[in-house]
C-alpha cells in the first residue's frame, strides 16, 4: 500500500513537471516566433520608407535595431536568455533546435541583404536595384515562412507530447482507483474481523455463565 502509494506520488509530480515543461516550452517558442515575425516586419516596412524617401537615412539604425532583436529571441531560444521579465530557457527538442537555427541563418543573410539594398538605394538610380530589391523581397519571405514552420513544428511537438501525459494520467486514475478499491477491501475485511472478533467474545462470555 505505501509502495502503491510512493508510486502515485512521484506519477503526480512527474506528470505535473511534465505539463508544465510542455507548456512552458510551446508558449516560449510561439511568443518568440510571433516576436521575430513582429520585429522583421516593422524592419521591412523602415526600409522600405527609407528608400521610398518617406524616412531619413538614419532611420536605418531602427532597422538595424529591429532585426537585432529578432536575433536575440533566435538565440534566446537556441542558448537561453533573459531580458527584463523575459526568460527564454534553451530549447531541447531537437527538430525545434535545427529550425531556430535555420531561421537565425536566414535572419542574417536578411541583415546583409537589407544592408547591401540600403546601400544600393543611396548611390544608384532606380532602375539599376531590381535584382537587389527581388533578391531582397525573396530573402524577406523566406524569413516569414520559417517563421510560420516554427509555429507549426511547435503544435506538432505539442501533438507528440500530449498522448504521452495523457497516458500518464491514465496510468495515474488507474492507480487511484486501485488504491480506493484496496480501501474498500481493507475496510470491508476490518469489519468482517471485528464482527467475527466481538461474536467469538460473547461465544465465550456466555460459555463461562
Amino acid at each position: 500500500m505505501a509502495i502503491i502509494a510512493l508510486v502515485l506520488l512521484s506519477l503526480l509530480t512527474y506528470s505535473y513537471s511534465y505539463h508544465a515543461d510542455m507548456m512552458r516550452t510551446a508558449v516560449n517558442l510561439i511568443e518568440a516566433a510571433e516576436r521575430i515575425k513582429g520585429e522583421v516586419t516593422t524592419a521591412h516596412i523602415r526600409l522600405e520608407d527609407i528608400i521610398s524617401g518617406h524616412r531619413h537615412k538614419d532611420d536605418m539604425a531602427d532597422v538595424r535595431q529591429r532585426l537585432g532583436q529578432a536575433d536575440w529571441f533566435v538565440q534566446a531560444v537556441l542558448h537561453g536568455g533573459t531580458r527584463g521579465e523575459e526568460t527564454f530557457p534553451p530549447v531541447q527538442d531537437a527538430n525545434l533546435h535545427q529550425q531556430f537555427q535555420k531561421l537565425g541563418d536566414q535572419l542574417v543573410l536578411l541583415g546583409k541583404i537589407a544592408e547591401k539594398r540600403f546601400e544600393t538605394a543611396m548611390t544608384s538610380a532606380t532602375g539599376t536595384r531590381i535584382y537587389i530589391d527581388q533578391e531582397y523581397e525573396a530573402h524577406f519571405t523566406a524569413v516569414l515562412a520559417q517563421a510560420e514552420e516554427v509555429e507549426e513544428n511547435v503544435h506538432q511537438y505539442l501533438d507528440q507530447k500530449t498522448p504521452i501525459y495523457r497516458l500518464i494520467l491514465l496510468i495515474r486514475v488507474f492507480i487511484i482507483l486501485s488504491l480506493f478499491v484496496m480501501a474498500i477491501v481493507l475496510i470491508h475485511r476490518h469489519r468482517r474481523y471485528l464482527l467475527e472478533h466481538t461474536q467469538q467474545l460473547e461465544k465465550e462470555i456466555n460459555d463461562r455463565r
